[in-house]
């Protein structure tokens, strides 16, 4: 029975952690469209930093936060920095 619960809370995690991720990624996305571009760069670069440590660089989720973030660095005041 404990194994059961362990198992359950291993799944609900996981759902919880990526729901996470994928509300920080769109809080990222409104606040540069709400015209702070620098802010959303350096808050998708940090979500990037988390997903590279936990999904790996390949993922698809990875690689869509690196093009998120390459797309925020272009806006004028995104700091275009690497």
């Amino acid at each position: 029975m404990g194994g059961q619960r362990v198992k359950a809370e291993r799944k609900r995690t996981r759902v919880s952690v990526s729901s996470s991720r994928a509300c920080r990624g769109n809080l990222a996305d409104w606040r540069g469209k709400s015209g702070d571009a620098a802010g959303a760069a350096d808050a998708f670069a940090e979500l990037l930093a988390d997903q590279e440590k936990v999904l790996g660089p390949d993922h698809p989720d990875t690689l869509g936060t690196r093009n998120h973030l390459a797309n925020w660095r272009e806006e004028p005041g995104g700091t275009n920095v690497e």
